[in-house]
């Protein structure tokens, strides 16, 4: 089996890491503002704990809600823990999906593909038809737009295979031709 992967130019950061990188470019005085803390506060929760006392370390904001957050996964609540990340996402222009869904098994044939985007398109009808909650259509239009551009991205590969292969046999070409 295949997993799809992004490339990307940035590492993820842990919580820390990125309370760090906003004391660097935003400052203390800011995020202490910002949280109504103080600005030793501030330090504790970018405290490295490899190089300070266990007193000098707290834990940030984000850490506490990735706490929250794996407290409602525990409790079933996994769609709603989505829904956020799904909008942090966009704020930065992204769009995440389930692990589970960027699993792409090999497939021998782009229309395989093609099938998979169907399946999604009407889990999303079916959803909508049910007046379901707008952060579980999100999520399921966000998968089927992931499958979709996964069977783009697959096509031109998938069809210069197919357009040598008929070339091979002598079978016509497409109905439509090429443009």
């Amino acid at each position: 089996m295949k997993i799809a992967t992004i490339n990307v130019n940035f590492p993820p950061l842990t919580p820390r890491q990125f309370f760090h990188f906003c004391r660097a470019k935003l400052g203390k005085t800011y995020l202490g503002k910002k949280f109504r803390v103080d600005e030793r506060t501030v330090e504790r929760w970018t405290a490295d704990e490899r190089f300070v006392g266990e007193e000098s370390v707290r834990k940030n904001p984000l850490e506490k809600i990735c706490e929250c957050m794996e407290d409602l996964i525990a409790y079933g609540h996994l769609y709603e823990v989505r829904g956020i990340l799904c909008a942090m996402a966009e704020m930065s222009g992204c769009r995440i999906a389930p692990i589970e869904e960027l699993e792409i098994e090999d497939e021998a044939d782009i229309r395989d593909l093609m099938l998979n985007n169907d399946q999604g398109m009407q889990l999303l009808h079916m959803a909508m038809r049910q007046w379901m909650h707008p952060r579980k259509i999100r999520m399921l239009a966000s998968a089927v737009i992931t499958e979709i551009e996964e069977s783009v991205r697959k096509y031109p590969e998938m069809y210069e295979v197919e357009r040598k292969e008929q070339t091979k046999t002598g079978s016509g070409g497409s109905a439509f031709g090429d443009f």
